[in-house]
């Protein structure tokens, strides 16, 4: 890989070149992270700007922008602006020293001086476009990408004076997307920040993409790439099933399989319960969600649900329109609990099911809320063993870290996925 620019701007001016310094690289991205993350490790020498270090010269105060660009051997690239979090001076002698930046986008660093204190009424998808576009001091007013997965269902809130980034999470728990089996059968989307901007997207329509890259792990050496097998991309060059089965007696207690939902109406005393079981309608990247043993543990009854989440109706909350129309919704529900609350707990615990970590040749095209195909040796009394037919196939990413030194480049990243068995 190359390391194609490297620019910190001090913030009364000024700026420095740090790629000769550059000791270590870490590109970080994740589903469960509203910031894309940089730590860079770098040797601060004497004469790096005004005859001292950048450390002191610049000086180093945070909130310093830093434009960085990475690219491997294949095209891929990264691209991106970010502002300096934290400085850890990590050692020291007399005419140098080795610095660690933590780097976080501007939208997260603003995020602390921003609040949420609108009113908002329609498709919660709308609300996180509104959130991230609207001026300061009400929103984050981002010029990146917005990649947004419009919701079927709405619901009208007062922000409270909650972070915006914080309130962006918080309403992907209660959204539900038209894919997998829509309304009623799923829920549950995440928002996060990926080199090309903010995605805020569900759980199904990740794992309904087509795969990025097609990987294999076998103990063979690949010749520079001319030994890999027909139909792959490329070589994984460390492979660990995190978790094939997952804790059960965990996942139970989070409600993976049967939930359970008490919905009190305190206009009318209305007292409802509502059992769900984890839907077969989910869009999945292997061929089956997993069997459990329903003859000595039976999770189909009334009394079976494994968590228990109390709702009180907000009847005739925050009705939209005129005096005379909000009268009339005045005994409408503001949300659907019973179409969310069970389906986004379920969907969520499950997606974390099978977990698999790999690591492979720097690929900088790969991104969180990307999907793979994986393969690995089935083990078998065979010289000639098929691939795993358990745990191959389609994964989504959860994290991933591109790591690069002067001497080699890495990309290392955890998948997940609900189901099991592969599918091509």
């Amino acid at each position: 890989s190359n390391i194609v620019t490297c620019k910190i701007y001090g913030n009364e001016g000024g700026e420095v070149n740090l790629i000769p310094g550059i000791f270590e690289l870490k590109y970080y991205e994740s589903i469960l992270q509203d910031s894309v993350k940089v730590t860079l490790i770098y040797v601060d020498s004497k004469g790096s700007i005004n005859d001292t270090t950048v450390l002191e010269g610049l000086p180093l105060v945070g909130q310093e922008r830093v434009e960085i660009e990475i690219v491997d051997n294949v095209d891929g690239k990264k691209k991106v602006t970010l502002y300096v979090n934290s400085v850890h001076p990590q050692y020291n002698d007399y005419n140098k020293q080795m610095v660690a930046l933590d780097l976080v986008s501007k939208e997260y660093i603003l995020n602390e001086q921003v609040r949420v204190r609108k009113r908002y009424d329609g498709k919660l998808s709308d609300h996180v476009r509104r959130i991230l576009t609207d001026a300061p001091p009400f929103g984050l007013q981002t010029q990146k990408n917005i990649d947004i997965e419009q919701t079927v269902n709405l619901y009208n809130f007062l922000g409270n004076n909650k972070k915006p980034l914080y309130v962006c999470t918080w309403l992907s728990k209660k959204s539900i997307p038209s894919t997998g089996g829509g309304k009623g059968e799923t829920a549950g989307y995440f928002f996060f920040e990926t080199d090309s901007g903010f995605k805020y997207k569900s759980i199904d329509s990740l794992m309904k993409q087509e795969p990025k890259t097609k990987l294999i792990y076998n103990t063979s050496t690949d010749s520079g790439g001319a030994k890999i097998p027909p139909g792959y991309d490329g070589k994984i060059l460390d492979y660990n099933v995190d978790s094939a089965v997952s804790n059960i007696s965990k996942k139970m207690k989070m409600g993976l399989f049967n939930t359970k939902i008490v919905k009190f109406d305190p206009f009318t005393c209305y007292y409802e319960i509502i059992n769900k079981q984890s839907s077969d309608s989910y869009e999945t990247g292997g061929k089956k969600l997993p069997k459990l043993n329903d003859k000595e543990f039976p999770n189909k009854e009334n009394n079976a649900a494994t968590k228990t989440s109390y709702v009180l109706i907000d009847t005739g909350s925050l009705p939209t329109g005129n005096t005379e129309q909000q009268i009339k919704k005045s005994q409408s529900k503001n949300l659907e609990e019973s179409d969310i609350i069970n389906q986004s707990t379920m969907r969520y615990n499950n997606l974390f099911s099978s977990k698999a970590s790999i690591t492979i040749p720097g690929l900088f095209k790969l991104s969180a809320g990307d999907t793979i195909f994986i393969d690995s040796p089935k083990i078998e009394n065979s010289e000639n063993a098929d691939v795993n037919q358990q745990y191959g196939g389609k994964y989504l990413i959860s994290d991933i870290c591109h790591y690069i030194t002067q001497r080699e480049t890495y990309t290392s990243a955890n998948l997940v996925r609900e189901s099991f068995g592969r599918q091509v």
